[in-house]
């Protein structure tokens, strides 16, 4: 029986791994950036339009003028809510939608270093280990088959997900 370990093929797929998580990461921390400056220019706004907010109150005198003032409020405000759950949506499903593109290329890579692995184990494997390697090849495919299932389920929750902040926009807006 030959050896089976190879150091390059390790070190070639931990750099890769590694490469791998560096990327997720760097995508992650774009997306929380890109909250965090939404955020950011939510509470200047904020802060801006309550200082125009309070000057005009000091300015009304009788109830009636105050509830009008209320409730011409109530709509610009809606529909700035309304927006930054919009934005905050389409920056959380460009981010997700990188990360798992990401992490989909990087399963699939495992999945090929898993194959190969497999078939060098089962080149070397002594005789009477058939099952042992049949075993194995068969928990890569069940895992396999699970991460897919687990994929096509996050991608329809996704979408439907996607399809009632669309909705939900579009009722707001109307």
């Amino acid at each position: 029986m030959t050896n089976t370990f190879n150091p390059e093929q390790f070190l070639s797929a931990s750099k890769a791994s590694m490469d791998a998580c560096m990327a997720m990461s760097a995508k992650a921390f774009e997306g929380v950036q890109k909250l965090a400056e939404l955020n950011m220019s939510v509470v200047k706004a904020m802060a801006s339009e309550s200082a125009a907010t309070m000057q005009t109150l000091t300015t009304i005198k009788d109830p009636q003028a105050f509830i009008a003032f209320a409730q011409a409020q109530a709509k610009p405000n809606t529909e700035k809510f309304t927006a930054y759950g919009r934005a905050v949506y389409d920056i959380v499903s460009a981010s997700s939608e990188e990360f798992n593109k990401a992490a989909e290329a990087q399963f699939a890579q495992a999945n090929q270093e898993a194959a190969k692995f497999i078939d060098t184990v089962a080149k070397n494997a002594p005789a009477g280990s058939e099952s042992a390697v049949a075993a194995l090849k068969s928990a890569v495919a069940a895992s396999s088959a699970a991460i897919d299932n687990f994929n096509r389920v996050a991608k329809s929750t996704m979408a439907t997900v996607k399809t009632q902040a669309e909705r939900a926009t579009k009722s707001k807006a109307a």
